[in-house]
């Protein structure tokens, strides 16, 4: 529109819309907890330093960097100030989410903490600044020291975090079960990785685009097949949902894996992912498991139109 108020345009034929399907709904699984796959999500082990290092500092371009610091000392009703966050921050203590820290936000909390507990800081990029006064301050991460009760913690192990492709190693892996979702007194949880399956119609020849919705999930990231499909945040607004491309799909009788990473809260519950194996328990089983999916419908759904006028809270 802009051009053609200077220069006058040919016309040009609007493409027609794309075929949209509704695949309908994936039931979830917790699969494990962030901290307790690291060595999935960062390979390369922990990089070391005194004093917290931002992610251009070692080459994390976007996404998340988990920090780590184990305390030295004990403190009770420490003041933890984090000027430095940026953009968001999941603070954690023994894996417990203790608060969370924003750039635009709060950037301190009240902990009470034992020596040689452990401190994980979860950040993520929220994307470069480009417009306003701020536009040379772009750096992610930590990007200055963080204290508690005016003392500078020291000695950080940075642990820079990949979700993409990770998929088949997850579904794989030997460690899987051996933690179980984290959930502190407000309902906030450890940030999590929950893992769904399903199949296209066997009749579809070509797979057409969908668009995905996660009622009841709060904020995280979403891949599929290990396609990044974006970040979703329903509670902040208007769009919720996340479009699918087709040929991102796998067409029958190959699986679909869709990958959500939570950070704060999430529709499932515990005890639907740890059911017993007993034959004996089988009808038991199958009545908890109906009252949990109506009570927590841990699912994502695929549709065929888009939700983008949702509401905000401005």
């Amino acid at each position: 529109m802009t051009i053609s108020k200077y220069k006058k345009l040919p016309s040009i034929p609007i493409p027609p819309n794309t075929p949209k399907y509704a695949y309908g709904a994936v039931h979830m699984k917790f699969v494990s907890t962030v901290t307790s796959i690291l060595k999935i999500l960062s390979p390369n082990g922990p990089i070391r330093s005194k004093h917290p290092l931002s992610m251009e500092q070692v080459c994390q371009w976007y996404g998340f960097m988990l920090y780590r610091h184990q305390f030295k000392k004990s403190f009770t009703k420490g003041l933890l100030i984090a000027r430095g966050v940026r953009d968001r921050a999941i603070v954690l203590v023994n894996q417990m989410n203790v608060g969370i820290l924003s750039r635009t936000g709060r950037l301190n909390l009240t902990l009470n903490v034992q020596a040689g507990q452990t401190l994980d800081i979860l950040v993520e990029n929220q994307g470069r600044i480009n417009f306003g006064n701020s536009i040379n301050d772009n750096k992610k991460g930590l990007i200055l020291d963080v204290t508690v009760s005016n003392e500078v913690l020291v000695d950080w192990e940075m642990f820079p975090l990949n979700f993409s492709k990770v998929e088949d190693e997850l579904l794989n892996s030997v460690i899987l079960g051996s933690t179980e979702m984290k959930k502190n007194l407000h309902g906030f949880i450890t940030p999590s990785v929950f893992m769904g399956q399903f199949t296209t119609p066997k009749t579809m020849k070509t797979m057409a685009d969908t668009f995905l919705k996660l009622d009841g999930w709060r904020k995280g990231q979403v891949f599929v097949n290990g396609y990044n499909l974006g970040r979703y945040w329903p509670v902040m607004g208007p769009q919720n949902t996340l479009y699918v491309p087709g040929c991102y799909l796998n067409p029958y009788p190959n699986l679909n894996t869709v990958m959500v990473v939570e950070l704060e809260q999430s529709p499932c519950n515990t005890q639907e992912n740890f059911l017993l194996d007993d034959p004996e328990q089988n009808e038991v089983n199958d009545l908890l498991m109906e009252y949990m999916r109506i009570q927590y419908d841990c699912s994502v759904m695929f549709v065929d139109v888009p939700i983008i006028n949702g509401t905000t809270p401005h």
